[in-house]
């Protein structure tokens, strides 16, 4: 993956600042793509989560979980956060 232009390291630093989406604890970038649907990891596509939230061998956590149990647990939306407009519920197409 590229390294993040100007724009996109501004973006995340927004998102940094607002903290995690599930809890607002200061949180890191999470790239929320597809590779089944064939998307190439970029950074046009990031939320912010903690530790505990994004990978952290926690059982709650986006990696533990995968997206849709996530999302149901955490009463969220992860890919509709991440500029995915059309996924309500589903993978992005």
């Amino acid at each position: 993956m590229k390294p993040m232009n100007t724009a996109q390291r501004r973006h995340a630093a927004n998102l940094a600042d607002e903290g995690c989406m599930v809890c607002k604890s200061p949180g890191q970038c999470h790239h929320e793509f597809s590779l089944a649907r064939g998307q190439m990891k970029t950074h046009k596509h990031i939320v912010c989560l903690c530790l505990e939230h994004h990978q952290r061998p926690f059982k709650y956590s986006r990696h533990q979980m995968g997206r849709g149990a996530f999302d149901a647990h955490h009463g969220v939306d992860i890919a509709a956060e991440a500029g995915w407009p059309e996924t309500k519920g589903k993978e992005p197409a």
